[in-house]
């Protein structure tokens, strides 16, 4: 098991490689909405994992059957070259919020971060949803 705490010190900024990667997802109490999220969000994981991300998220996020659907954005963050990323999801009930916002603050109901990781126990990695 993983014992995990992260925080996000990088400021949402293209100065800080945050970078637009996907802009159509939603969520409802069962995990991402079917047929909602673009095929490159959801090659990011093999199909499992992201089905699996999705119900996560539900749950974190407390959805409920009575909530409405939640608007997901996935944010892709690193710097060019250097060959490493991790993913951030932004989720709001109003509207998908913008990975690098122009306009000043905006409504995020729900942030979670997405990363890869290989230990002994899993050769083969692991997904780690903080």
């Amino acid at each position: 098991m993983f014992d995990r705490r992260v925080v996000l010190t990088s400021p949402q900024s293209t100065d800080n490689y945050w970078n637009d990667y996907g802009q159509s997802c939603r969520l409802d109490a069962n995990g991402f909405v079917n047929g909602s999220c673009a095929e490159s969000e959801m090659a990011t994981t093999t199909p499992a994992a992201w089905t699996a991300l999705g119900r996560h998220l539900a749950l974190h996020w407390q959805l409920t059957p009575a909530s409405d659907e939640w608007f997901v954005t996935t944010c892709s963050v690193g710097p060019p070259g250097i060959q490493w990323v991790f993913l951030v999801f932004l989720a709001s009930s109003t509207a998908h919020p913008l990975c690098v916002p122009t306009t000043g603050a905006q409504t995020i109901d729900g942030i979670g971060k997405l990363e890869t990781t290989n230990r002994e126990a899993y050769p083969l990695g692991i997904y780690e949803l903080s």
